[in-house]
């Protein structure tokens, strides 16, 4: 038979084939693209794709509409339950979902327990139903009395974890004092969270505090007889914080100071100081930016 013509799809106003049985249509169904899509973000779980059909559907299940990721947002543990949701519908039925949300774990073993850092925000039930506690301080989940493999086994089951990294144990070091013997726990914690560092694009990156650039100086002599020492300094921090939201900040500073090139005395100062936050929580994204600008002139 056939394919019978449908009327122009909501979103993207092309004519589309109906399945019939034994049609051309049903060969290649096997080759199909999928019609939606599910990955991570910091966000929440998004869901992408040709969503006009579902939109009452989603909506009633809490989900949001997000114009800049252009898709609908819920939240982290909930994809079980929507995945359900759309199979379940008439409409979700015809259309083939892409599961992409899931995450990248790094387990370390430490001294009692084993340690799980990376993509760790968006299953963080999970970890928690496995017996994992949170460390913010050093930004892992502690597992205590749990060994490597039963872990790694019982993670691996879980449809919400794509892949599993086992880190080696931190080499043996020089024999300590016993005081500093509980650092070991820390230490395997550090080589954890370094090698989590910007696994998740959005989602969950590890806090992390960039140092001040160092300063550069420039020095030039006026021909009023004046010394011109111009000091420049940038610095950038990144923070993820325990409910998801992360804020940037940049800042960059220029000071100019005008001195008697004979004497050294001092007869002006200017600085401008340029800062810029960033901060993205759940539901919005916040930017500000500011700009001051200080001149200081001696009397003398």
């Amino acid at each position: 038979m056939w394919p019978c013509p449908r009327p122009p799809s909501a979103v993207s106003g092309v004519w589309k084939d109906c399945q019939v049985s034994g049609g051309p249509q049903s060969a290649r169904r096997g080759a199909r693209m999928p019609n939606l899509t599910l990955s991570f973000h910091a966000r929440g779980l998004v869901l992408a794709g040709e969503t006009y059909a579902l939109r009452e559907l989603l909506k009633h299940r809490g989900g949001r509409w997000d114009t800049e990721l252009r898709g609908w947002v819920f939240p982290f543990d909930g994809k079980r339950a929507l995945l359900d949701a759309i199979q379940g519908s008439e409409d979700g039925r015809m259309l083939t979902v892409q599961d992409g949300a899931k995450a990248r774990l790094i387990l370390a073993a430490v001294e009692g327990g084993v340690q799980v850092g990376g993509e760790t925000f968006p299953v963080k039930a999970l970890l928690r139903e496995e017996g994992g506690t949170w460390n913010p301080a050093v930004k892992v989940w502690t597992f205590r009395g749990r060994g490597r493999a039963e872990l790694t086994k019982a993670l691996r089951a879980s449809p919400d974890v794509a892949t599993i990294e086992d880190e080696e144990p931190i080499p043996a070091t020089p024999p300590r004092p016993a005081s500093q013997r509980g650092a070991n726990a820390a230490d395997g914690a550090s080589a954890t969270k370094a090698l989590a560092k910007g696994r998740l694009r959005g989602k969950q990156p590890p806090s992390e505090r960039h140092g001040d650039a160092a300063p550069q100086q420039l020095q030039t002599q006026r021909k009023d007889k004046l010394k011109v020492t111009e000091v420049g300094r940038s610095s950038s921090r990144a923070e993820q914080r325990a409910d998801g939201s992360q804020a940037k900040t940049q800042e960059e500073k220029k000071e100019r100071k005008l001195s008697c090139a004979r004497t050294g005395a001092h007869v002006a100062t200017e600085s401008v100081t340029r800062k810029r936050k960033l901060e993205e929580t759940r539901d919005k994204v916040v930017e500000t930016r500011t700009i001051v600008i200080k001149r200081m002139r001696s009397k003398k």
